[in-house]
């Protein structure tokens, strides 16, 4: 692919991000992730201080690098959330249970975040109840796992930066590559477990790659609106503090389904510049670079192809005509805007009609059964499009054969 063709592929993915996110009402399911987050946030940080206490030998420096790490991701809602925490910690003893407890009421959030990957990606795999409480379980494990380790690199970054202290460059380098590696990992982690498709690295590394970018505007970002505004909230009384916390996940959450959104149409990008030939025929003719690397050109009187096949794709055709033609006799003759082959394609049977190119240069778009799905996954509306196509094609193909 050019640098041409994947700066077009860019656009044609953030294009395609911005409509599918609001297609999708992503600011509804930000709202509803913030709601369950609001309700997981101090168990989640409860249990990082138990785990974490136990790991440092102190309660108090994990808290000091529990601050820290929730100061950089949300400084709103550091005051609010450790002092809750704090108070919890130090005047009660936590069991197994309690710790179970507490596990057990950060998995709606998990489940929360699954059914809106789901939908972006339009699939909904069917899961037993417990397989899908299984793989919450085990994303929360995963956040829990992530919110330790970057805890602990924050508890530990001062003994760190001591034995490197002849060393700036190491320090400034530990500070900066560490957290990062631990984000992506556990984003990968995450988006493994609760997607319900195989990703590439590719795909997944640009849904977090806008993900974490996205995210770290979102801190500067409100801080100016606080800063413009100081009063901002202000008609909340008391609670605004509290109000303050769930807008700021309410946008970050907001700026990780817009991520997902990126990732779903980087996976389905081929889908994306394949779509408009089967959602208006008539008028997707113009020629298109991102086209081209579907489009299969004939010479006249060649078999594009042949009756009793087997078919895994079907054709539009572009330019030229083609004959379709069954057992020898001419049925009719197609041509641009019109496609063929997808009832072979659809019903993994062999072909029932052989297609000839008509006139040369005749050229024509190759669409498989994958790319046919995606489209149509977003698009349920064009089933009766073909339904009602192939129906007349039937009637006529009948007529002409009787």
């Amino acid at each position: 692919m050019s640098f041409k063709d994947i700066i077009r592929t860019t656009g044609l993915v953030i294009t395609e991000s911005l409509k599918s996110f609001l297609r999708n009402e992503d600011l509804q399911k930000a709202a509803t992730a913030a709601y369950y987050s609001f309700l997981a946030i101090i168990p989640l940080c409860l249990l990082v201080i138990v785990v974490t206490g136990h790991l440092v030998f102190s309660s108090d420096t994990a808290m000091k690098g529990l601050e820290e790490v929730v100061g950089q991701i949300s400084p709103v809602a550091a005051p609010v959330v450790l002092n809750e925490v704090t108070v919890l910690a130090q005047h009660r003893t936590w069991g197994l249970l309690s710790i179970l407890i507490l596990f057990w009421s950060v998995t709606p959030l998990a489940s929360a975040l699954r059914s809106a990957f789901s939908d972006i990606f339009k699939i909904r795999p069917i899961l037993p109840f417990w397989s899908t409480k299984f793989f919450d379980i085990v994303s929360v494990l995963v956040l829990v796992t992530l919110l330790i380790l970057l805890t602990l690199e924050k508890a530990y970054s001062p003994v760190l930066s001591h034995w490197l202290k002849d060393l700036p460059i190491m320090v400034r380098a530990a500070n900066t590559v560490v957290p990062l590696i631990l984000a992506m990992a556990a984003l990968w982690l995450f988006y493994t477990l609760l997607i319900p498709v195989r990703l590439k690295p590719v795909h997944w590394l640009a849904g977090s790659t806008v993900t974490l970018l996205l995210l770290s505007l979102v801190g500067p970002g409100f801080a100016l609106i606080l800063r413009v505004n100081p009063n901002y909230g202000f008609t909340f009384g008391s609670l605004k503090m509290v109000f303050l916390l769930f807008i700021w996940v309410y946008y970050s959450f907001a700026v990780v389904l817009f991520g997902t959104e990126v990732m779903a149409n980087v996976w389905r990008k081929d889908a994306l510049v394949l779509k408009r030939l089967l959602l208006a025929p008539k008028t997707a003719l113009k020629t298109s670079a991102l086209l081209n690397r579907f489009v299969r050109t004939f010479s006249a009187n060649e078999v594009i192809c042949r009756e009793d096949d087997t078919g895994n794709e079907m054709f539009f055709i572009l330019s030229g005509a083609v004959a379709i033609s069954k057992q020898g006799r001419h049925l009719l003759t197609m041509k641009p805007g019109d496609y063929f082959g997808e009832l072979s394609m659809l019903m993994k049977a062999p072909r029932t009609a052989t297609a000839i190119a008509a006139l040369p240069e005749t050229a024509v778009a190759v669409i498989s059964r994958q790319n046919f799905d995606i489209v149509l996954g977003e698009n349920p509306g064009l089933v009766l499009n073909m339904l009602q196509e192939m129906a007349a094609r039937l009637k006529s193909t009948t007529a002409k054969l009787e």
